[in-house]
């Protein structure tokens, strides 16, 4: 399948004036192409540990798209060449964006939360870029990425922001349920899992877990469990298992029973992290901003099995596939494994 032999980056310049989407082939790291997103003003503010380019890019196998902030949608075939450009309002907020887009069945759907302005909520034919929908959301300060899951028959589209969990018809951008829970700020992005929804949200608050589906308000009925603070204000949770692993900004590891939200295991790491965690073959993956990989195994009590040091800053999320570990840095892309690929 040509889309597991190509790797998709997004980068900016440091100025936001020129944004990049990349591709390289899997097998050996070679750069293929690389197309700029057209031309657009830059964001009046934007934090030092985010940038211009902070959105994770999507495929469908047949096109790339990618989200840039005030430079808007932008949608690419496998050769670099540009098949759709959406452009969207000055982007501001607080800090920059750093919400991903979502691919639905035909669509491409994008929450575009900011505090400054108005947010937007909107849906595009994701082949051609023409506009489905738009939905109005209140000024918010958010960074979680929309997700989908399937509940009684039907699929929902959550999302963490604002105070809230709210779930949305993804074909109307009808607006279903909503819990309040969350702070204000919400940069991890929801969970799905063992018929749950897990949310954390910023500067310590709270992560919780709750029941997909209802209509109105459900926060009486549907909030399973809720712990009071500690949860990370910038990496996302990671579900394995029956336990919800969670690295919070200051290094405090945490694990936690998936069903009751009981502390299995609490341990300090002495580093800072915005790299979400990520699980393969029984192992946790959690890359610091000070460039180590720390490697702890899943269960019900803290080991530490590696640490391993590439002394590049890393604020990006690693990911894993076929057997290999692939790691961006500040610097560089890495691909890590041992023998033939799987």
């Amino acid at each position: 399948m040509e889309l597991l032999k190509r790797i998709f980056l997004t980068s900016a310049a440091a100025d936001g004036s020129r944004r990049r989407v990349h591709c390289l082939r899997r097998s050996d790291g070679e750069l293929l192409w690389t197309a700029l997103c057209p031309p657009h003003e830059a964001e009046p503010m934007v934090r030092d540990k985010n940038g211009y380019a902070s959105a994770t890019p999507v495929t469908d196998g047949e096109r790339v798209i990618a989200y840039f902030g005030s430079g808007g949608l932008l949608a690419l075939d496998f050769e670099g060449r540009q098949l759709w450009h959406y452009p969207l309002p000055g982007f501001d907020s607080t800090w920059g964006s750093g919400s991903s887009p979502l691919l639905y069945e035909d669509s491409l759907i994008m929450i575009h939360d900011q505090n400054r302005a108005d947010s937007l909520f909107l849906c595009l034919d994701k082949r051609t870029g023409v506009l489905r929908w738009q939905r109005p959301r209140a000024r918010a300060m958010g960074w979680s990425t929309p997700v989908v899951v399937r509940v009684a028959g039907h699929d929902e589209l959550l999302f963490a922001g604002g105070e809230t969990v709210k779930g949305y018809d993804p074909r109307t951008g009808e607006e279903l349920w909503t819990l309040t829970g969350p702070t204000h700020e919400v940069i991890p992005t929801l969970v799905v899992g063992r018929d749950l929804v897990y949310s954390a949200s910023g500067r310590l608050g709270p992560t919780l877990a709750l029941v997909p589906g209802g209509l109105g308000d459900v926060t009486a009925t549907h909030l399973v469990w809720q712990t009071t603070r500690g949860g990370p204000h910038v990496p996302s949770p990671i579900l394995y298992e029956d336990r919800l692993y969670t690295v919070n900004d200051t290094g405090i590891a945490t694990a936690l029973d998936a069903h009751s939200g009981e502390v299995v295991w609490q341990q300090r790491i002495r580093d800072r992290f915005s790299a979400s965690p990520i699980a393969a073959e029984g192992l946790l993956y959690c890359c610091s901003e000070s460039g180590t990989t720390y490697v702890l195994r899943a269960g019900d009590v803290f080991e530490l099995v590696a640490q391993n040091e590439l002394e590049e800053p890393m604020l990006a999320s690693p990911a894993a596939l076929a057997g290999r570990l692939y790691i961006r840095t500040s610097e560089a892309l890495y691909c890590l494994g041992t023998g033939t690929e799987r």
